[in-house]
């Protein structure tokens, strides 16, 4: 049976030859912008100051215990001076984000 693949960023790079003559469209220069961007993170980051960064799930229910102690934790941690970075998704993660603001 032949599987037919949706069209992503990941099968137009493996196309050969490339579509592009631009050399900064190829593989290897991907491997640099996405380092840029390591880099770029890093830069900012470094500018925060004393910061923690929380993890959590997003299947965590409000009522949860999980919960009550993600928020106890942030507080925590914000009431003394530390930026608390976070994914700010859904459960745990917007906990945290919440008691930033």
């Amino acid at each position: 049976m032949k599987r037919i693949w949706d069209y992503d960023e990941d099968k137009a790079l493996l196309r050969w030859p490339p579509p592009s003559l631009e050399f900064t469209d190829s593989d290897i220069w991907r491997v640099f912008r996405i380092q840029s961007e390591i880099v770029a993170g890093f830069e900012q980051l470094s500018r925060v100051g004393p910061a923690c960064a929380l993890f959590g799930s997003a299947r965590t229910p409000a009522d949860h215990r999980h919960y009550a102690l993600a928020r106890e934790t942030a507080r925590q941690l914000a009431g003394n001076g530390m930026a608390v970075i976070t994914g700010g998704g859904p459960g745990r993660e917007r906990t945290f984000h919440r008691l930033q603001h």
